[in-house]
């Protein structure tokens, strides 16, 4: 019988635009302050927004914050993967308080 390993949750960020990168228009400082120890520590950031590609690289621009990012995508519309969406269940919120 195989054994199916738990493997760790892999070291990447997925940081949303609208409501978290900002609120109201205004940079979210507790949220790029802990991108940036993140980052720091070797965390791949991921920017992405329902809105596409072209706004969150507008925004993270606006907020003074583009270049902590690695990748800067539109939110998936599908994804394809042999789980569906059970890969879900090993990923965690972070919330900034």
């Amino acid at each position: 019988m195989k054994v199916k390993r738990e493997l760790p949750p892999p070291r990447v960020i997925a940081v949303d635009v609208d409501g978290t990168l900002h609120i109201r228009g205004e940079p979210n400082i507790r949220a790029i302050e802990w991108l940036k120890v993140r980052k720091a520590e070797g965390f791949t950031l991921m920017l992405w927004s329902m809105r596409g590609e072209a706004h969150a690289r507008l925004i993270s621009g606006q907020m003074g914050c583009a270049d902590l990012f690695d990748v800067i995508v539109s939110k998936p519309g599908y994804i394809l993967d042999d789980e569906g969406w059970g890969w879900i269940r090993r990923t965690q919120v972070a919330r900034i308080t």
